[in-house]
């Protein structure tokens, strides 16, 4: 039998990886590889990479404090009315154009975080930190840490082929825990799509714990966060570690270094004999996937999002961990009426600095188990060895007396 013990312990919150998913991933409506299997995988592969975005382009911002000390300078800090915000520059101010902070009848430097063609709403203000100098956010930011020079914290993998599908994901995972706190959350601005479909699925999980799709809740995955053309969504997370002992009832995997992801991918490419390196555009590929092999790859893909986990966990082998991060979330979700230069952007931030850990223990292991059985066999032949030796003594004592009537 097994027991739970749970904790909570206050300390740096290690963020969850951020795996941003464009609904119809592909703009294109009539990219199905089941039509088009005549071109060949490689053509098919070219036209992948052309009809979706990269991760450049998908973000038009995106920042972690402390991730390679490349903490935005101009986000409000607390004591204003919108922290944890990137300022605004330039606007005009009683008939001037303003390229910094400056004291907008306040008792210190300040800016605006949401502007509009008609002017400005004077609520939406933030307190400066006194490095902001007029940086500003932008793909071009050195502040920016979706560039290719960051490629090192950013995942990028097709999960799903088909054009109506979430399939083509951007995951930014966190390298170090962070100190909570507004001013120290995670936001990211995303871009304007090509065409159309603006809409995206937003997963919160621990790194290399994903696939896009539901019901990953076991893995430590939520359900996704919906974010539309022109809105504004805050994101508040909390944290549970649950940790389980693995057994034949419940399979799971022990390594710190595993990953679900990595495990469901290998299965998919040993299951059709197809290995596919997306980014090898213009490449021969045939060599390493047939076309024959590649249509049921792609057939695969859209197996393993719409069975269910069970299924697919019995199918491929991939288990859970027995150390999982399970991330929860609540959501603040407005329409935006400011003018930006991006579709939405989305504040990521803990509900506090306290992680809840819960550890599973035997109830009854082999150690107490060996203890129970020595204590339990000491004590009947304890009982057994006394009652003989009083009966024995009873015996001789009556023989005694009986020698003695004679």
């Amino acid at each position: 039998m097994f027991v739970q013990c749970s904790f909570k312990v206050e300390e740096k919150v290690m963020y969850p990886s951020v795996s941003v998913c464009k609904k119809y991933a592909f703009d294109s409506e009539s990219l199905d590889f089941d039509y088009y299997q005549d071109r060949g995988v490689n053509t098919f592969i070219g036209w992948l990479n052309i009809y979706s975005m990269s991760m450049e382009d998908q973000f038009y911002f995106f920042t972690l404090p402390g991730v390679e000390n490349l903490t935005f300078p101009c986000t409000t800090t607390l004591g204003g009315m919108t922290p944890g915000r990137p300022c605004v520059f330039p606007i005009y101010w009683d008939g001037s154009q303003k390229d910094q902070c400056f004291r907008m009848q306040t008792p210190n430097p300040a800016c605006l975080t949401k502007t509009n063609t008609g002017g400005y709403e004077a609520d939406n203000f933030g307190y400066c930190p006194s490095n902001c100098s007029g940086e500003l956010i932008g793909p071009k930011s050195p502040y920016n840490l979706a560039t290719l020079k960051q490629k090192q914290y950013w995942y990028s993998n097709f999960y799903d082929l088909s054009s109506y599908e979430n399939g083509f994901c951007h995951t930014f995972n966190p390298p170090q825990k962070s100190v909570p706190g507004l001013e120290n959350r995670m936001y990211f601005m995303i871009n304007n799509a090509y065409l159309d479909h603006d809409d995206y699925d937003i997963f919160l999980h621990e790194n290399g714990q994903f696939w896009p799709r539901s019901d990953m809740f076991s893995i430590g995955q939520p359900e996704p966060v919906k974010v539309e053309l022109n809105s504004d969504v805050e994101i508040t997370f909390t944290i549970k570690e649950i940790t389980s002992i693995n057994s034949a009832i419940r399979p799971c995997i022990e390594r710190d270094d595993y990953s679900f992801t990595k495990c469901v991918q290998k299965f998919a490419i040993k299951k059709t004999n197809c290995n596919i390196d997306y980014s090898a555009v213009g490449e021969d590929q045939q060599g390493t996937c047939s076309t024959e092999n590649f249509l049921e790859y792609f057939k695969l893909l859209i197996r393993i999002k719409q069975s269910g986990l069970s299924d697919v966990i019995q199918e491929s082998g991939c288990h859970p961990k027995c150390k999982v991060s399970q991330y929860s979330y609540q959501t603040i979700y407005k329409k935006t009426n400011w003018t930006s230069n991006w579709t939405a952007e989305v504040y990521v931030q803990p509900k506090s600095s306290i992680t809840e850990y819960s550890v599973e223990y035997y109830t009854f292991d082999g150690s107490d188990l060996i203890g129970n059985i020595g204590g339990n066999l000491g004590l009947f032949l304890g009982w057994s060895l006394l009652t003989f030796v009083e009966a024995l003594t009873f015996v001789l004592f009556m023989c005694k007396m009986r020698n003695k009537k004679k």
